[in-house]
């Protein structure tokens, strides 16, 4: 936390410089000084939640890359298994039509 104190003492003195009544004037300085107090708490707390939110988003975006590196390979081995598939039928139906050609030839002979 890097806020600078605050001066009850001058801030009274000030108020009472513009004409303020010193009961007054100590009345508010001292108001002001808790308020500052609490701003400087709750810049505190909300720097750790911001510490605490950063890390999670740091967690949550390395099981998302993680995720994205899983269903990557999926799709990879996916695509792969698909070609062999495919040239397995291909290779399946060019060996049927070879040996269908083969009988034919064989029976005009």
């Amino acid at each position: 936390m890097s806020a600078a104190a605050f001066d009850t003492h001058k801030y009274a003195k000030r108020l009472m410089d513009a004409g303020v009544t010193p009961a007054h004037a100590d009345v508010q300085a001292e108001t002001m000084g808790c308020m500052m107090a609490e701003l400087a708490a709750n810049t505190c707390v909300l720097e750790k939640h911001e510490l605490r939110n950063a890390a999670q988003i740091d967690v949550f975006g390395a099981r998302l890359d993680k995720a994205v590196a899983e269903l990557s390979q999926k799709i990879s081995e996916t695509s792969q298994n698909s070609m062999r598939w495919t040239l397995s039928i291909g290779v399946a139906f060019g060996l049927i039509q070879t040996s269908a050609l083969v009988l034919i030839i064989f029976k005009l002979v």
